[in-house]
């Protein structure tokens, strides 16, 4: 609901004041032949005339046979006003401190009545007749006087006529102060859904009368989320009123506003058998869901006590959905509000203050502390009922479902009571049972209480909830890093929740399984934690990935080495033996850490450059290469290196002789100016003849006295003898490494 606004304008007199709109009154007979209602009883004399007039005229709009929403009082009826005491006639003699005027005789007509209590007394008593009014623009009166002057001096003022307006909202206006007729006996088509709604129940005690038109408005209408969303322009109107609970049509619903005006329609329409009264609230509603603006009911029993009913908040998914605020009692008091109890939360009601200054005397605002309770036959059940295997026990004092019949007081001794087993249907009652039931599942009883004619009864569905079976859950489960639960294999009875989960780390893990008993009637499934040892991944049987062998370079070398990853999971090691210098042969280590163990032992190698002597032969060998075979003789130097590549330092050694050789015969030609010159051939030691098919013999030629016998081909890897016969200085025989 929200907080609205009415203007009332009149004639040379206006004034603006909130009025909270409520739909309040249960039919009492009244000495009129006009309806009135309980707020009807809060006026005085005087508001009273009014009212009834325009509750007249306000029905025959509601009901289609009148299209006018501005009514000017008949001169009959001001008439009958005047001899009922509503003064319409003003003299100098009502003259205010020695003056009088029309205005002086305006405000003397107006004050013997308040026009907002007029108004505020029309919407309680009008649930219904007042659906077509615009109360977010209001209703405003005019009234015409006539004056008499001698000379510039009033003597009399009299009201001739007196005019109410009530604006339309947009839904059904046919101009401002009109109504579309066509759609205003549409709507009035809603009073036999309600008629029809109160004859269903019209055999029911007052409280079932009450409990069915609840159900009844909760089954026709849901709570309109919509109409009080921040985006809504659709204005004042239908959602608020009670057609859209009667109208028939799912499509339709209310706020709260709508829900309080239907229920107090269908208790108006009612002849309670006791002294049942009903009225509508307004103000704010703290806690639960909703919270804010709201409107409800106050329902009066033959108690004589008055209790709350919140017909929007016992809906489905509501708040009070389980009943408990529907005839209920709370802590509080008029002025300050009232608390309750809601299941668990507490939700507290506080009048609006205007609502409190309009009923104040009335007496209604004082609620019972405690919630309503009807004699009737109650049925108590246990928290809950678990299967035991045994026959369930039924009666007054028994241990699992106990009844009697009474309220307040247990009046079982007074009646016959008796019970009987039902199977459920559905959610519905079935069929009666000869025994009582023992096996897990849904029943219901029927008890009756009986007293002669009276009879008395009451259905509860009992559920008898299957109970957790004992078992003993598996013990020393192993796996093993990086499995899956899956692979853990559980005792018959028992399943992983999750068996895609992996194991976790290594250490003692626990993790979700379901045991399903065999009796799944009678029992449950039972979700528990069963814990697994995990052991550690031994790495040693996997193969790692390593880069390419690294070539010497004169500084420290790292061979990067990686062990493939386990699905998502990658592997923890430590690397040893990964650096070095030195051209060599070296054992790199990969040791399993945290979740792995194990390790394993692979070779790598820091290989020699050869880049700057590859290619080099002995017929192309020069001086200028003799530094870069030198540096990489001088790079292998262990003796595991030296094996290793030990055709490397043989070439090396044939490539430096030929340099030796050719320097010393350099030297040799220099020193001797007539040496003799000797042919030396060439052979490739794979052939002993005449070279053929392309090969050809090479001619070196050396100083007399030097020999030069070579094997293999010109090509690294080549191992040259040198020999030559001390000439002139009587060399020795050299050889370089």
């Amino acid at each position: 609901m929200k907080h609205i606004r009415l203007r009332l304008s009149i004639v040379l007199l206006s004034c603006l004041l909130l009025l909270p709109i409520l739909a309040l009154g249960a039919g009492a007979d009244q000495p009129h032949p006009v309806p009135t209602g309980y707020a009807y009883e809060q006026l005085n004399p005087n508001e009273q005339l009014i009212y009834r007039y325009l509750r007249e005229q306000l029905t025959a709009v509601a009901e289609g046979s009148l299209e006018s929403t501005k009514f000017e009082v008949p001169s009959a009826v001001l008439s009958e006003w005047e001899k009922s005491g509503l003064r319409l006639t003003f003299t100098e003699r009502d003259a205010v401190e020695g003056n009088f005027s029309q205005g002086i005789a305006s405000d003397l007509f107006v004050a013997q009545f308040s026009y907002k209590n007029i108004t505020t007394a029309l919407v309680h008593d009008c649930p219904f007749e007042l659906y077509w009014y615009d109360k977010t623009v209001g209703s405003s009166f005019g009234i015409s006087i006539q004056t008499e002057r001698l000379g510039d001096v009033t003597k009399r003022v009299t009201v001739t006529s007196v005019t109410f307006s009530f604006h339309v909202s947009p839904s059904y206006a046919n101009g401002q102060y009109a109504v579309d007729t066509q759609k205003t006996k549409s709507a009035a088509a809603v009073v036999e859904k309600a008629q029809a709604i109160v004859a269903k129940y019209a055999n029911a005690s007052d409280y079932g009368k009450l409990i069915g038109y609840r159900d009844e408005i909760c089954a026709l209408v849901s709570y309109n989320d919509g109409v009080i969303a921040e985006n809504y322009t659709g204005g004042y109107g239908d959602p608020w009123q009670l057609i859209y609970v009667f109208d028939g049509d799912p499509a339709t619903n209310v706020v709260c506003e709508g829900y309080a005006k239907a229920f107090q329609y269908l208790c108006d329409l009612t002849d309670f058998s006791g002294d049942v009264s009903c009225y509508t609230a307004n103000g704010v509603m703290s806690g639960g869901t909703g919270a804010g603006a709201h409107m409800w009911n106050l329902v009066g029993m033959e108690d004589g006590k008055l209790y709350l009913v919140d017909v929007t908040n016992s809906d489905e998914g509501s708040v009070g959905q389980d009943g408990g605020l529907f005839l209920a009692g709370g802590s509080g008091s008029p002025t300050s509000g009232y608390v309750f109890a809601a299941g668990n939360t507490s939700i507290s009601y506080a009048y609006a203050k205007d609502y409190i200054a309009f009923w104040n005397t009335s007496g209604i605002l004082s609620l019972s502390s405690k919630g309503y309770e009807p004699p009737t036959v109650l049925i108590t059940l246990p928290e809950a009922i678990v299967y035991d295997g045994a026959p369930l026990t039924a009666g007054r004092d028994a241990e699992d479902v106990r009844y009697l019949y009474g309220g307040e007081s247990d009046l079982s001794d007074q009646y016959t009571m008796s019970h009987a087993w039902h199977t459920d249907a559905n959610g519905s009652l079935g069929a009666v049972m000869a025994e009582a039931p023992k096996d897990a599942g849904a029943y219901w009883i029927v008890v009756t209480a009986t007293r002669g004619a009276e009879v008395h009864r009451a259905q509860q569905r009992v559920v008898i909830a299957p109970a957790t079976p004992t078992f003993t859950p598996p013990t020393g489960l192993t796996a093993t890093y990086g499995d899956t639960l899956q692979n853990v294999k559980l005792p018959e009875g028992f399943a992983w929740k999750d068996g895609t989960l992996s194991v976790g780390n290594v250490g003692i893990n626990s993790f979700k399984a379901i045991y399903t008993p065999t009796d799944m009637k009678n029992y449950t499934s039972v979700e528990l934690e069963i814990s697994l040892t995990v052991a550690q991944k031994d790495i040693s049987g996997m193969i790692p990935e390593m880069e390419q062998f690294p070539t010497y370079w004169g500084k420290l070398l790292t061979i990067e080495a990686y062990l493939p990853s386990l699905g998502d999971l990658g592997v923890a090691y430590t690397v040893s033996g990964d650096k070095a210098t030195d051209v060599g042969v070296y054992v790199l280590t990969l040791t399993g850490i945290g979740n792995y163990c194990g390790k394993i032992e692979v070779e790598w190698k820091i290989l020699p450059d050869l880049s700057k002597i590859e290619g080099l032969t002995p017929e192309t060998v020069k001086e200028s290469d003799r530094a870069a075979i030198e540096a990489v003789a001088a790079s292998i130097k262990s003796d595991a290196a030296r094996a290793e590549w030990a055709d490397v330092l043989k070439t090396c050694d044939a490539l430096l002789a030929v340099l030796d050789a050719a320097s010393e015969t350099t030297d040799v030609a220099d020193e001797t100016t007539d040496a003799e010159t000797t042919k030396v051939e060439t052979t490739s030691p794979e052939r002993d003849t005449e070279p053929s098919g392309g090969s050809k013999q090479d001619i070196v030629s050396l100083p007399a006295g030097c020999s030069i016998t070579i094997h293999g081909s010109a090509a690294l890897g080549l191992i040259l003898l040198i020999s030559c016969a001390a000439v002139l200085g009587q060399k020795k025989r050299t050889r370089v490494d």
